[in-house]
């Protein structure tokens, strides 16, 4: 106790400073890491949205995609011709005693030393030869006719137009094989086959695997996905259907993944045969990696994005096996998510689709994501951030993962963090030295002060130097008065920031309000990001076509002022019927019905707007714009909110979005084109003619304006 009590005043008060400065200083670290934390993590899950959000729409138009182009396959001439064509020559074909020893014995070897080995490496398992090989003499003949001509000429069996062999099926392939390999080509495929109904057999192949030829009944594909698919087809033919089945493990391809599609072929009423067509994820694996340039996607050097099913497989490949099998490969082993016998596939068939398994960790993340960043272990054993979102598609539940490495993420966080605490190490020196420096000097006037009164109190005041006191306490009256000082002109310049602060705030609520609607602007300014889904809604997008000729015949200012007016018409006209504007891209100008306020009539309500807008382009056209304004109305389910992170936009999404864009671009100029939806909802005094899409042969639906009575204004 004695020992704390002869320390002096200017030492406590250098303690007191210290430790103060030291707490808020570690408060401060503290409070910065968090706050750090939290918006790199706000930043990560602003660019996996708006990632996720692309890629999933890019992804979901290509796997649609794949039904209409096999509808349009299905329904051509060339195909209802080709099924009816190689379906009768494939019955006249002559037996396996045609074949010369030497073909023979070629397709033996072929299977024995090529095929099954591979199919073993592949399965990592034994395969016998007679499950391999075809079990029809048809099937054979083609085989080891087509395969051989094929060896000879070092070609690949799809290539080969013609075997030599003087059949029937050999003069209808070298006719029809070009143009239905080369639509398979156009159309993305992996291959297309044609099965006849009647014998169940695949009497053409554009690729010619080893399901060339064979019987679904009996054989190496007997049991596999396109069995299945042909037999629903088969069983309920029904035109302009596709059945599809998702990926799987397809041993004719060597055990390769493939996903599969297929369309009854029909002349007249009558079913021809069956259309199937294989599709590999190649395609899938191109949009999610960007053609392997992560850089484009800033996605660093543990960032990716990958598909997964609902069995809890890739859908697309892994970005560690495209750059670095081997770390891949021992990664994914240590992890527990792959097998040797995984390996193996994965080898064979060079992709991870179908082979990688997700983990428990990485199956909870991605079930309980909501579009927001998570802590998680991915398949390889890593930590990372990891958010969700599920791919809209015919073939199964698949979802889209975005992932990035967890330390990479936080690595800049790191780093301040060190930084940091090497710079408050060095301040604590530092402050050491000034704190005692200064507490020294703030007592010395207070020691002088003491001297004096000890020598008052002493009878010898005489001896105490005057003028040291009067120049300590003249010292110290200047440095507070100056520090006063400091601080009235600090707490008014803090005064006035405050005050441009809040004008600035100001200024920036009414620049949000100009921009968004005013609903959405109130929840920007709470902070509220959230996603709007309406599930009965109502799109109207109107393509102002003549804005491309009005730019090339007008001046800058006119070609701006006649487009300004035009929207803003369009936007009261919107505002009378209660529909909200929710973008202009382009020459395309999209509102919605129903988002903000549901309305028991709000397709009745659209097509007013919508024959508004072909009412009022053509008055404004009169001398700027001609009246060649298209319009497109669907109806149905609409996501709408906040997109983006440095830059915030406001948009709509979702199919009814995308088919109402459709519909106006596929509309003619002055028309209204309508989704089938709609149609249905129509009100009473509204009249319909009904067309067909010459480039898809799709039924459409367009508003009969000289008979409909609708006014544009309520």
């Amino acid at each position: 106790m004695s020992r704390v009590k002869n320390i002096t005043v200017a030492t406590r008060i250098a303690i007191v400073i210290m430790l103060v400065a030291v707490g808020a200083l570690g408060a401060t670290l503290i409070y910065g890491a968090i706050v750090r934390d939290d918006l790199t993590r706000a930043a990560i899950e602003g660019r996996a949205i708006a990632s996720g959000t692309a890629k999933t729409d890019e992804l979901s138009r290509y796997l649609n995609s794949i039904e209409s182009s096999v509808l349009q396959m299905a329904s051509s001439d060339m195909t209802v011709d080709a099924a009816q064509r190689f379906a009768a020559t494939y019955k006249e074909l002559p037996g396996i005693d045609t074949l010369s020893d030497e073909q023979a014995e070629s397709l033996l070897s072929f299977y024995r030393d090529e095929f099954i080995p591979g199919l073993e490496a592949a399965r990592g398992r034994a395969v016998s030869l007679r499950s391999a090989v075809p079990a029809t003499d048809s099937a054979t003949y083609l085989q080891a006719s087509y395969f051989a001509a094929a060896e000879e000429v070092e070609l690949d069996a799809a290539l080969i137009e013609d075997a030599g062999d003087g059949s029937s099926w050999s003069e209808v392939h070298r006719e029809l094989h070009p143009l239905l390999r080369d639509t398979a080509i156009i159309f993305g495929f992996n291959d297309v086959l044609i099965i006849d109904p009647q014998t169940s057999a695949i009497v053409y192949t554009a690729a010619k695997k080893t399901d060339f030829g064979t019987s679904m009944e009996v054989g190496p594909i007997a049991g596999s996905a396109i069995t299945s698919i042909v037999e629903t087809i088969v069983r309920n033919p029904v035109e302009g259907t596709v059945t599809v089945a998702d990926f799987s493990r397809y041993d004719p391809d060597i055990a390769a993944p493939r996903a599969f599609a297929g369309s009854p072929i029909f002349d007249g009423d009558r079913l021809v045969g069956v259309l199937i067509v294989k599709i590999a994820p190649d395609e899938i694996s191109r949009i999610t990696t960007q053609d392997a340039d992560w850089a484009a996607m800033h996605l660093g050097d543990t960032g990716e994005i990958f598909v997964v099913g609902s069995d809890g497989l890739m859908r697309s490949d892994s970005r560690r096996f495209l750059e670095q099998p081997d770390d891949y490969f021992e990664s994914a082993l240590a992890a527990g998510t792959l097998d040797s016998q995984g390996v193996d596939g994965v080898t064979s068939a060079e992709t991870t689709v179908m082979f990688q398994r997700m983990g428990a960790a990485t199956l909870d993340a991605i079930e309980q994501s909501n579009d927001e960043i998570a802590d998680s272990t991915n398949y390889l054993g890593s930590d990372v951030l990891m958010a969700a979102q599920s791919i809209e598609n015919p073939f199964g539940d698949w979802t889209l993962v975005f992932q990035v490495g967890t330390d990479e993420a936080l690595a800049s966080n790191n780093a301040a963090r060190i930084a940091s605490s090497i710079s408050v190490a060095l301040f604590v020196l530092v402050l050491t030295f000034v704190a005692s420096s200064w507490a020294e000097a703030f007592m010395r006037p207070v020691r002088v002060l003491s001297m004096r009164l000890h020598a008052l109190a002493g009878g010898t005041a005489d001896a105490v130097d005057t003028s040291r006191l009067d120049m300590e306490r003249t010292r110290t009256t200047r440095e507070f008065t100056e520090l006063t000082d400091t601080i009235d002109v600090m707490l008014e310049s803090l005064a006035d920031r405050e005050e441009a602060a809040m004008a600035l705030e100001i200024e920036r609520r009414e620049i949000v309000r100009q921009f968004l609607p005013e609903d959405v602007a109130k929840r920007v300014e709470s902070g509220d990001r959230s996603i709007e889904h309406v599930e009965k809604a109502t799109v109207v997008s109107v393509v102002i076509g003549g804005i491309g000729r009005l730019a090339g015949n007008t001046t800058g200012d006119v070609a701006r002022d006649s487009v300004e007016h035009m929207i803003e018409d369009l936007d009261a006209t919107a505002h009378d019927h209660g529909l909200r504007r929710v973008k202009v891209v382009g020459d395309a100008w999209v509102a919605v019905c129903g988002l903000d306020t549901p309305h028991v009539d709000h397709i009745a309500r659209s097509i007013r707007v919508a024959i508004g807008a072909v009412r009022l382009n053509a008055d404004v056209g009169q001398d700027t714009i001609a009246g060649d304004t298209s319009v497109g109305i669907a109806t149905g389910p609409v996501s709408a909110g906040l997109a983006g992170s440095d830059h915030l936009m406001y948009d709509a999404w979702g199919p009814t979005v995308a088919e109402a864009g459709r519909l106006a671009r596929l509309a003619p100029a002055g028309a209204i084109l309508i989704s089938e939806p709609v149609v249905r909802q129509l009100p009473a005094d509204i009249s319909v003619t009904e067309g067909t899409d010459a480039s898809t042969s799709r039924v459409t639906w367009s508003i009969d304006l000289d008979s409909t009575e609708a006014e544009s204004r309520p």
